[in-house]
């Protein structure tokens, strides 16, 4: 390995700083499509037992 690191030492260096833009893409991806199916749940059901799990957490909370 280059400059003695071991593949540990190289995944922490070098991969891990070389790939924290496209992780960091990917959660806001990832935010995005939670929230977006938190909105859809949240105007697309009325019935209280069609409610998904967030959505009553939601309506909980707001109470």
């Amino acid at each position: 390995m280059v400059d003695g690191c071991s593949y540990f030492k190289t995944l922490i260096r070098i991969v891990l700083p070389l790939s924290k833009p496209a992780l960091f893409t990917a959660g806001i991806f990832v935010f995005l499509a939670s929230w977006n199916e938190f909105l859809v749940a949240l105007v697309l059901t009325s019935d209280l037992n069609a409610k998904t799990m967030p959505i009553g957490v939601h309506g909980k909370i707001q109470r």
